[in-house]
């Protein structure tokens, strides 16, 4: 459980709870696991999936899945009593009253959300919705395999895709597909319940607190905090900076803080008094400050590997007939490193300096080459680049009659440093840095209409038609840079 953060030192009520969500994580999934050990072996013992088999596997999905969620209902109920336990800790000589927290986590437990569903039904939406796509699991693989047989009994003919077809149908193949289907496909239950699971507890503890607080003299709010690893700027920065009723950053009356934000959040709380009133929220403005760093730091190291990679490549250029252009734009503006940051780290789950381990253009080159001997040109400076040190550890090729860009892009590497090299011919460039760019930066701003960006697409790949492809370019093979 590697993303779930250290609490401050200051909340040994939070340490304890998000301690609790990592052991029921742990005793989730190896639930799951087991009920998909289970289901794999017994699917694997048929010999053939006929009719009666078939029955058979679907009320042994349905049992299985039922068992599970008895399972995972507990879990989730003994977890968020003890989360509303460990609120107490918060205070300092404050006991526990073990009746207020059952009250609670009964009320929590049986209270319809805003989809109208409380969390005994959700929990049961996950499961039999879990039953019913592994059942099309089996459903499909073995309707294929039926298909597939009936084919062949009548051609006597067993092609490529039949062999395929009858071996996904077989006992072992499907068995293997419902357990990835549990634990491992996109969207899994595993997944599903670790959301719930994760929002819920922390929700149990949080509303313990604010009950508590509702009844401890001197306390007039309570404080929206980022969490320690809060990965990305999103809706709780909004929460966290926000000054709605004058009492300070992220203040909030108690029947009034918008928490949970979002689901599997770690963002928390904290009880403000009279005395904390007005003061800032020390929590927010983080990861903006860590966005910050790391773009100076990105273009600190392209400033350290720049004199060398620049003489290199000019001298490399000039012996193959080729040429730098666009040499003052080298070093990525650092607006720019920052829009880049920020719109990586909303579409995944990492950290600034993840991110920033990614970034291969801080500092950037383009080479220009002749458009008949393109493929010549750039196999040779790939020789010379190699004899002098350095790696090509990416490459992407997007010549084809379809782009919206063309462009041999490549990822350098020497000494663990990374840099962009762009190959490009006199009209790719020329095309790319006016009419291509103006259409690209309309399409990309996120107020664009989503039926304007594909419009934008289109005449951008319009443009791109007009430029002739070098010969023999297909050629040059894209490389995947590991992540």
């Amino acid at each position: 459980m590697d993303d779930i953060p250290r609490a401050p030192h200051s909340r040994p009520d939070l340490a304890e709870t998000w301690a609790l969500v990592a052991a029921m994580e742990q005793s989730s999934r190896a639930a799951y696991r087991a009920a998909g050990k289970r289901i794999r072996q017994q699917v694997a013992d048929y010999e053939h999936i006929g009719i009666v088999e078939l029955a058979e596997i679907h009320r042994l999905l349905d049992s299985e899945l039922k068992q599970l969620e008895q399972v995972q209902n507990r879990l989730l109920h003994d977890g968020m009593l003890a989360a509303a336990a460990a609120a107490a800790l918060g205070w300092r000589g404050r006991r526990r009253e073990p009746e207020a927290e059952r009250l609670l986590v009964r009320h929590l437990l049986d209270t319809p959300q805003k989809d109208g569903l409380n969390l005994s039904a959700r929990l049961w939406r996950i499961h039999a919705g879990a039953a019913r796509d592994l059942k099309s699991i089996v459903d499909v693989a073995v309707q294929r395999g039926w298909d597939a047989e009936h084919t062949l009994q009548r051609t006597l003919k067993l092609t490529p895709e039949l062999r395929q077809a009858l071996e996904e149908a077989g006992a072992g193949a499907v068995a293997k597909r419902l357990e990835a289907g549990l634990l491992t496909n996109p969207n899994n239950a595993a997944m599903k319940f670790r959301r719930v699971l994760r929002t819920e507890i922390n929700r149990a503890h949080f509303e313990r607190q604010r009950e508590i607080a509702r009844n401890t003299p001197g306390v007039v709010g309570m404080r929206f905090m980022l969490g320690p690893q809060h990965p990305r700027v999103d809706i709780c920065d909004e929460h966290a900076a926000a000054d709605l009723y004058g009492m300070g950053q992220g203040v909030y009356p108690l029947d009034l803080i918008p928490y949970p934000a979002h689901p599997n959040t770690f963002s928390y709380t904290e009880i403000v008094k009279v005395e904390d009133m007005g003061t800032p929220n020390p929590t927010v403005g983080a990861v903006r400050k860590a966005m910050a760093e790391e773009a100076d730091a990105l273009l600190g190291r392209a400033a350290a590997i720049e004199p060398a990679a620049t003489a290199d490549l000019q001298s490399i250029a000039a012996a193959n007939r080729a040429r730098l252009a666009g040499l003052e734009h080298r070093f990525k503006g650092r607006d720019s490193l920052l829009r880049k940051i920020e719109a990586q780290m909303a579409s995944r789950r990492e950290t600034p300096a993840e991110i920033g381990r990614q970034i291969n253009d801080a500092l950037r080159y383009t080479v220009l080459l002749d458009e008949r001997d393109f493929v010549k040109q750039y196999r040779q400076i790939q020789e010379q680049l190699a004899a002098r040190g350095y790696q090509t550890i990416g490459v992407s090729n997007t010549w084809r009659n379809d782009a919206v860009y063309k462009g041999i892009n490549t990822t350098v590497s020497r000494n663990g440093q990374m840099f962009e090299v762009q190959f490009h011919t006199e009209q790719s460039f020329r095309l790319k840095h006016n009419d291509l760019h103006k259409l690209y930066e309309e399409a990309r701003d996120r107020a664009t209409h989503p039926e304007r960006r594909a419009q934008l697409r289109r005449q951008m790949a319009e443009l791109s038609r007009q430029i002739p492809n070098p010969p023999g370019i297909r050629s040059i093979r894209a490389k995947v840079r590991s992540r």
